[in-house]
């Protein structure tokens, strides 16, 4: 990137303010709001370079960040907060500063989220008389934006999980929110103490999304078995239709993939992602011969939904097969290679 012309800082933050405050957010996204309508967007082209000037140097880095606080402390529009999910890290780092900051007031939901639950956890459990409370509630908000950010979604499948949990009360919500971020500090004993207080092990939220899911996407195995013997259920699919058994067979999550085949039903090993591929497929793929072994022989995974898959040419199609055929000793014949 050129160097940027020399002026003042006064001048770079009017700079700034304007780009920022030319976008018509609540214009974009209405009805529905889907990060991909943003990617392409000619009126949202200047700010995506805009944020790109974050890379030039801390000064604009910090002109940058302090413009996007200002902003959003005046207009938190929801559709801002779909375009900043296209970055994600710095999304999350406004997000925790706006819930700490006690004077923004405007209804962004996931800033409230994070706000209420934190506000929750440390007036509903139990802490030691010496622990300083406006510390702790700002670990649990850390925990509750790293859920998040592992739980980024679109408006579709956000609008599902709001629609499936509008009955739940502040309490029950805040109470099932509270578990997942618990599960990202892997907090043995706060994950144990949310659940006595019957904390839903299989809530899906729009914001936090599912604990079991949390645990194995950061393999967190003592955390998911500890869920496990509380009922956790392979249901929760990301916004790209994975489970937590695709995540770990993606991962190469051996010991979760493991877990996940001797707790759960075995109807999870055969499910589909959106591009049409088990876990299994994605364990070969990536060649996790462990994974892959424990998702033939003990989860019985079926290879003929090889033929199915998305995003894969015949080729590779067919170096999979083959690949699958030398894991079960089988003739490659049998695969239709």
């Amino acid at each position: 990137m050129p160097a940027a012309p020399h002026l003042p800082e006064e001048i770079w933050s009017l700079i700034f303010h304007n780009v920022l405050d030319s976008i018509r957010f609540e214009g974009l996204g209405s009805g529905s709001l889907v990060v991909d309508e943003f990617a392409d967007d000619d009126e949202v082209h200047a700010l995506r370079k805009f944020l790109c000037l974050r890379k030039v140097c801390r000064r604009f880095e910090a002109h940058v960040w302090t413009v996007f606080l200002d902003r959003l402390k005046r207009n938190s529009s929801r559709a801002l907060f779909g375009f900043l999910q296209m970055y994600p890290s710095f999304m999350i780092r406004v997000v925790l500063e706006l819930a700490l900051q006690h004077n923004f007031r405007q209804s962004c939901g996931l800033v409230a989220a994070v706000r209420s639950t934190a506000d929750f956890m440390v007036a509903n459990l139990a802490h030691d008389s010496h622990e300083n409370l406006d510390v702790k509630r700002e670990s649990y908000m850390r925990s509750l934006c790293g859920t998040a950010l592992i739980h980024l979604t679109d408006s579709r499948m956000a609008t599902k999980l709001r629609m499936m949990n509008k009955k739940l009360s502040f309490q029950e919500a805040s109470l099932h929110r509270a578990l997942p971020a618990a599960v990202y500090a892997n907090d043995i004993s706060l994950i144990k103490l949310l659940l006595e207080k019957g904390a839903n092990v299989n809530h899906e939220d729009e914001y936090f999304g599912n604990a079991l899911y949390t645990a194995v996407f950061l393999r967190h195995t003592e955390a998911a078995s500890l869920l496990f013997d509380h009922g956790a259920l392979v249901e929760h699919r990301d916004m790209l239709g994975k489970t937590a058994l695709h995540v770990a067979a993606k991962q190469g999550f051996d010991d979760c993939v493991e877990l996940i085949l001797r707790r759960a039903s075995s109807s999870v090993v055969d499910i589909c992602d959106l591009e049409r591929s088990t876990a299994l497929i994605w364990a070969a793929k990536q060649r996790y011969h462990k994974a892959a072994r424990l998702l033939l022989n003990l989860g019985k995974g079926d290879p003929f939904l090889l033929d199915f898959t998305r995003n894969a040419s015949p080729q590779e199609v067919v170096s999979l097969k083959c690949y699958i055929a030398r894991l079960l000793r089988i003739p490659r014949s049998q695969l239709g290679v």
